[in-house]
């Protein structure tokens, strides 16, 4: 079964420089979001293909649409997503998307 390539490495590097800090997972990450840290790495290095539990569980954790998570499914996306999922951006403030759907921080 071929292994569908993923953007989570990608991710990772916009959520350090959104938090301004490098990110190293802890113990207490893998439990939250439910997979091993074995795994954890091999989704990064692109060996196995994500779930569905693991690509909700991540989007939740690094706050971005679970399409953002695969390559293939960028297209799918609407405009407003698609420029924030471009690799040329870092994300400095919350997608559109967050304020519209209510779903910002307070």
């Amino acid at each position: 079964m071929p292994v569908i390539s993923n953007r989570l490495e990608a991710i990772i590097t916009d959520y350090e420089n959104r938090i301004k800090t490098n990110f190293k997972p802890t113990r207490d990450f893998f439990k939250h979001i439910g997979i091993g840290h074995r795994r954890f790495y091999q989704l990064i290095r692109n060996e196995v293909s994500l779930t569905f539990s693991e690509m909700h569980s991540l989007a939740k954790f690094f706050n971005v649409h679970i399409f953002e998570l695969h390559e293939c499914t960028t297209k799918y996306l609407s405009n407003d997503l698609k420029n924030s999922v471009s690799k040329e951006t870092t994300r400095q403030k919350e997608p559109d998307y967050v304020e519209r759907l209510g779903l910002t921080k307070s």
